[in-house]
C-alpha cells in the first residue's frame, strides 16, 4: 500500500508542474504560436490547391488561354511552356509550400511548448523578415514594408529581450 500512495503523490506533483509551466507561458508567446498555426493551416490549404488544382486547370480546355498569359508574365515564349510543364511547376510549388507550412507548424508547436529551439528559429526568421521588409521599403512598397518591419522587429525584440519569455523558455 505505501508504494501506491507514493506513486499517487508523485503523479500529482508532476501534474501540478505541467499545469504551472503552462500558466507561466506569456500571452505574447500564445499569440505568436497561434499565428504560426493559422499561417501553417492556410499554407497547407494553398499548397493543396496549387498541387491538385493547378494540373487540373492546365490540363482542361479552359486553361489553354492561361498558358499565353503565364508565358507573357514570365517573359518566355509560349512554345517553352506546355500544360504538362506548368502542371509540374504547380505541383512542385504546392509541395514546397506544404513543406514550409509543416515546418511552420512545428515551430508553432515548439513555441506553444516553450521549446528553446523554437524561440531561436522564430528570432532568426523574424530577422530575415526585417531584412525583407527593408528591401520592400527600398523598392517603394512603403505601407506593407513598414507594417512587416514593425511586426518582425517587434516579435524578434520581444522573444529576445523579454525577461518573462526568457524565464518561460528556461
Amino acid at each position: 500500500m505505501p508504494v501506491k500512495k507514493r506513486a499517487k503523490k508523485v503523479g500529482k506533483v508532476i501534474g501540478r508542474n505541467k499545469l504551472s509551466s503552462a500558466k507561466a507561458r506569456p500571452i505574447g508567446v500564445h499569440i505568436i504560436s497561434l499565428v504560426f498555426y493559422a499561417s501553417a493551416v492556410l499554407g497547407i490549404l494553398l499548397g493543396l490547391i496549387l498541387a491538385i488544382g493547378g494540373p487540373v486547370f492546365f490540363n482542361s480546355a479552359s486553361g489553354s488561354g492561361s498558358i499565353a498569359y503565364i508565358s507573357a508574365q514570365l517573359g518566355v515564349s509560349q512554345s517553352m511552356l506546355s500544360s504538362s510543364s506548368l502542371s509540374v511547376l504547380f505541383i512542385s510549388l504546392g509541395l514546397a509550400i506544404i513543406l514550409m507550412s509543416v515546418i511552420e507548424l512545428l515551430v508553432g508547436w515548439g513555441l506553444w511548448r516553450c521549446k528553446q529551439w523554437a524561440r531561436i528559429v522564430t528570432i532568426v526568421l523574424m530577422i530575415f523578415g526585417v531584412v525583407n521588409s527593408i528591401g520592400e521599403i527600398a523598392h517603394g512598397r512603403l505601407f506593407g514594408g513598414v507594417i512587416d518591419l514593425i511586426i518582425s522587429a517587434g516579435i524578434a525584440i520581444y522573444l529576445s529581450f523579454s525577461r518573462e519569455v526568457q524565464n518561460s523558455f528556461g
